[in-house]
């Protein structure tokens, strides 16, 4: 357990720098007649953001007494190390998470093209669905629309029905998890039954 106190004195600096900083990270911790207690992930914290303020500087070898504090200077350098590593596994995992949602994306579009292609026979659930939409937008005066009315129908098909399809304001998303799901029949019917 890391005080105030013993912040200020393994940094080398101010007691009131640290009690400040802390204030504005953890008010919740700061109470007046209490020793204020920090734990481990807390400290990290704290001397990331003083390090962020350059109030500090991590490489310096010397303590406000002129001595040095190995130790100290240990152990705030593996604290340094842990956070560099962490932003650099969070950099890399957003980036991965966009090539597999490329990839999935493609994959998936690439697998709906061949099942179209290998069985002409089978309805084209995209012509299905616009369809559909399309006669519902003639029958009520919406030409003009645009193809939002898809938007407003899947969120309305989805309160009414309890079927999850629409995930974001994208069409082809929509689309994707009404053939997913197979529930483009059903969607189909229940848009014209409302014609």
């Amino acid at each position: 357990m890391w005080t105030i106190k013993k912040i200020a004195s393994m940094l080398s600096v101010s007691h009131n720098t640290v009690r400040k900083v802390v204030k504005e990270m953890f008010p919740e911790k700061i109470k007046n007649g209490v020793t204020t207690v920090l734990n481990d992930e807390e400290l990290v914290k704290v001397i990331s953001e003083v390090k962020h303020r350059g109030i500090i500087n991590l490489n310096s070898n010397l303590t406000k007494t002129g001595k040095v504090d190995k130790a100290n200077l240990t152990k705030i350098g593996k604290v340094d190390e842990q956070l560099a590593k962490l932003e650099r596994m969070t950099e890399n995992m957003v980036v991965l998470a966009k090539e597999l949602s490329y990839m999935l994306n493609k994959a998936f579009s690439y697998s709906e093209r061949l099942l179209l292609k290998e069985n002409n026979n089978l309805p084209n659930p995209r012509k299905e669905i616009w369809e559909a939409v399309n006669d519902f937008k003639h029958v009520n005066g919406l030409d003009s629309a645009s193809r939002d009315i898809l938007l407003d129908l899947a969120e309305k098909y989805q309160k009414e029905t309890g079927n999850v399809i629409k995930t974001n304001n994208d069409y082809e998303a929509i689309i994707r998890n009404l053939i997913l799901k197979n529930k483009v029949s059903d969607f189909v019917r229940w848009v014209r039954n409302r014609l």
